[in-house]
């Protein structure tokens, strides 16, 4: 596993990535030594902090759906 994780709200994809001719979806991200600088970088979450981050987001949709 990488040091970085992208980690990107599937609403936000239509907005970040490109939209290939298959239908699926395509998101480039630029990094030198390990950190971007791009529009993706609010979304790039550390390996240690994978885990949380994602529990944390899984609490926010409950939350949500409530």
């Amino acid at each position: 596993m990488s040091d970085k994780i992208l980690l990107i709200p599937w609403l936000e994809i239509a907005n970040l990535g490109v939209q290939l001719s298959d239908g699926n979806w395509r998101i480039t991200v630029s990094m030198t030594g390990g950190k971007t600088t791009g529009k993706y970088k609010n979304y790039l979450v550390s390996r240690e902090d994978f885990v949380n981050t994602l529990l944390e987001r899984i609490e926010n949709i409950s939350s949500i759906i409530k």
